[in-house]
């Protein structure tokens, strides 16, 4: 078995004893966002494993950190609306 690397994003290797949720990808794939009167819920439908993982960690799970955030909104976020607005002259 290989020893864990560091992301893409930077941040260190995480110690070998620390799970990682990626492996199969049944987690983060069973994840589902929808609207609320609260605002977004975010949520696992794989009734079984989703429970039991977000029971260990908490919601905290579902969320990003500062530097996923930053990730998303200049690789991701920006160039959707970008292109979005693109298509009616606003940009």
């Amino acid at each position: 078995m290989l020893p864990p690397t560091p992301s893409f994003q930077g941040y260190p290797s995480r110690d070998v004893y620390t799970p990682n949720l990626i492996i199969t990808g049944r987690f983060y794939d069973s994840i589902r966002v929808s609207l609320s009167p609260r605002g977004l819920k975010i949520e696992t439908i794989d009734a079984e494993m989703g429970q039991d993982i977000e029971r260990k960690y908490g919601s905290i799970i579902f969320g990003l950190g500062s530097k996923s955030r930053q990730y998303f909104i200049e690789y991701m976020l920006n160039p959707s609306l970008k292109k979005y607005f693109s298509k009616f002259g606003v940009l």
